[in-house]
């Protein structure tokens, strides 16, 4: 048993002196400067679908009728010719393409942190668009569209500015979500070890949901349906406007929670559940607060 675990240690230092070995090599040959622009008419696209593995991803409105996608960056010169980077159409979705070249078991060991993806895209209403990459960051701002998908591994997400008439959902493993100033009918943010940060998000509902990783949810003009759940991270809702029909709900194993709205009466309240509701009548807004082991703090 010893033999077999000191052979395993071993095992582990020598891959670990090679890939410090691998990256500092890396850094002594220096990198390559990359340029690449694709250009798509986008008069018979509806549809997005954007799949990348390590770059960072942009998604911007632009001025044109034209789908307009560059690629920008350094990479290793052992990278150079072996990534490779497509905008094709398909029927009416344009599927745009970047594999940096990873190894059969999907890891990256050469310098591509300075790559970006910069997609300009007409003003109009898409019908769907999807954003995938595995450790890039995601950003998209002023977009329109009726259906919406993001997932990245550890890369964070940054969400602005959109306008969604139908669902759209934002997932992460390890990454942050950050959004703000959104309109989107029914949304879903979900994490594993990631923190999920929303402010002024309007629509008709709204699930955020992390393992370890806290929420942090800022909102003006309170929406009808909001659920927000963790199992050991936090949850900090602040509630910056009107709340004079609200319904709040609060369920935890052993967090606690601090509530501070003005004129809430409760019908059920002990250490780790709470049912508060504000106003007459049916509530018009209702907030679901639940947790396992995570603390709870809701007011202005």
């Amino acid at each position: 048993m010893k033999r077999s675990i000191s052979i395993l240690v071993t095992v582990i230092i020598i891959v670990a002196i090679l890939v410090i070995g691998y990256l500092v090599y890396n850094r002594v040959t220096g990198a390559v400067t990359i340029h690449e622009e694709k250009t798509l008419s986008a008069s018979a696209i509806t549809s997005l679908k954007i799949d990348t593995s390590s770059a960072n991803v942009e998604v911007l409105p632009g001025d044109g009728e034209n789908i307009v996608a560059t690629l920008d960056g350094e990479i290793s010169p052992r990278l150079e010719g072996k990534y490779t980077f497509n905008m094709t159409p398909e029927q009416n979705v344009a599927n745009i393409q970047l594999n940096m070249g990873n190894n059969v078991m999907g890891i990256q060991l050469d310098e591509v942190s300075k790559v970006g993806l910069k997609i300009m895209v007409p003003q109009k209403t898409w019908d769907q668009m999807e954003v995938t990459t595995t450790s890039g960051q995601i950003t998209l701002h002023n977009i329109a569209a009726n259906k919406l998908t993001t997932e990245s591994s550890s890369g964070q997400q940054h969400i602005s500015g959109l306008q969604i008439s139908g669902s759209a959902a934002f997932q992460t493993t390890s990454g942050d979500i950050m959004a703000e100033q959104n309109e989107i009918a029914s949304a879903k943010w979900e994490t594993t070890s990631g923190k999920i940060q929303t402010a002024q998000l309007s629509g008709q509902s709204s699930e955020m949901q992390t393992t370890s990783g806290a929420i942090e949810y800022t909102q003006n003009e309170l929406s009808p349906s909001v659920q927000l759940a963790t199992s050991s991270g936090d949850i900090d809702a602040k509630l910056t406007g009107n709340t004079d029909s609200l319904q709040l709900q609060f369920e935890s194993s052993s967090g606690t929670a601090d509530i501070q709205i003005e004129g809430m009466l409760y019908k059920d309240k002990s250490e780790h559940s709470a049912l508060g509701i504000k106003g007459e009548g049916e509530a018009q807004h209702r907030i679901m607060l639940k947790t396992s082991s995570g603390d709870v703090q809701v007011g202005p």
